[in-house]
């Protein structure tokens, strides 16, 4: 008898932790970018589509994490399309960091 409760309780348990792990969801991303580099002129093409009440700061840093660009995405805001001039920066490599709340994405780039 002791040997079918044990089996059970085990069973229930293992029901239990599984039922509460499968309403867990993974945090969704807000925002979606993408970054084209242009083939002719030293420029990127930065595009993001987000949720609106939400705002996303963008910044271009160097390797040096020295700020070479930033904006800032208001929370009315659902598309953003900017066209960032790198004729001035010498070759290299860049980081695209967009920032909403806790949520970092950083996109390298080489010119």
């Amino acid at each position: 008898m002791k040997t079918n409760l044990k089996t059970i309780a085990t069973a229930l348990l293992l029901g239990v932790a599984t039922f509460v792990n499968a309403n867990v969801e993974p945090a969704k991303k807000s925002f979606e970018a993408v970054i084209i580099k242009n083939a002719k002129a030293p420029s990127l093409n930065l595009f993001i589509d987000k949720q609106k009440g939400v705002k996303v700061d963008i910044e271009v840093k160097d390797e040096n994490g020295n700020i070479l660009y930033d904006d800032v995405i208001g929370k009315n805001a659902t598309i953003y399309r900017s066209k960032i001039n790198l004729e001035n920066l010498p070759k290299g490599t860049y980081y695209i960091e967009m920032t909403e709340g806790r949520n970092v994405d950083v996109k390298k780039v080489e010119i």
